[in-house]
């Protein structure tokens, strides 16, 4: 129901594995919803996590920095925490550093770095990113036009 305390409370117990199995994605993912309402102590956890390479903490936090939920929006913060995880392979980390690339979002437009990444989250199945690799390839992008080509065969 959005208590913030209780849900620091359930991230806490996935975190410890008391009274449920022991379980860090879910606990980041309470964390997360605590965080984004301003909770500090499940902001303080997920950072936790996140620096003890924690891919979902990682992805949380680029979240919250990329969107301004429970933290001041800052670009250059979620471009890091995405990077943590997109370089540990998180598809939606990968997407979103496609999107801060292709629309220049905290850095520097870059059209085949954003292919780059769409690419990378595509090659995992990531759905959103093959669709947007199609209409980049489809605007002359020639990264975009070999990555997506290589998805149809």
């Amino acid at each position: 129901q959005g208590h913030a305390d209780a849900q620091f409370c359930l991230g806490e117990m996935y975190k410890e594995g008391k009274s449920m199995p022991r379980d860090g994605d879910i606990a980041c993912q309470w964390y997360a919803k605590a965080a984004a309402q301003g909770q500090e102590e499940s902001l303080s956890a997920l950072e936790q996590l996140a620096k003890q390479r924690n891919v979902t903490a990682q992805f949380c936090l680029g979240k919250m920095y990329d969107y301004g939920k429970g933290v001041p929006q800052d670009d250059d913060r979620a471009r890091q925490w995405y990077a943590e995880a997109a370089e540990q392979g998180h598809a939606d980390a990968q997407f979103c550093l496609g999107d801060m690339y292709n629309y220049g979002e905290g850095v520097p437009r870059n059209g085949d770095m954003a292919c780059q990444w769409y690419a990378k989250a595509a090659a995992q199945g990531q759905e959103e990113s093959l669709n947007v690799l199609k209409w980049l390839a489809e605007q002359g992008e020639s990264f975009a036009f070999r990555a997506f080509h290589l998805f149809q065969r």
